[in-house]
């Protein structure tokens, strides 16, 4: 726990200092250190959650 509260620490810290939300900072740490596995990102929106898409029916604009 000491070790996990101490990368934290730094993390936010570096993250605030330049202004960054910190996950450059904090993914290679839970990767490298600590060991959490890298997945792969899952989209979970599609085109037709589209609001400005016009519908099928309808022609594109000009």
């Amino acid at each position: 726990m000491p070790l996990a509260f101490a990368a934290g620490a730094v993390v936010g810290v570096l993250g605030r200092m330049i202004g960054l939300g910190g996950a450059e900072f904090r993914l290679p740490l839970l990767i490298g250190l600590f060991g959490f596995a890298a997945l792969s990102p899952e989209g979970t929106s599609t085109p037709s959650d589209d609001p400005f898409r016009p519908p099928p029916d309808l022609p594109e604009p000009a």
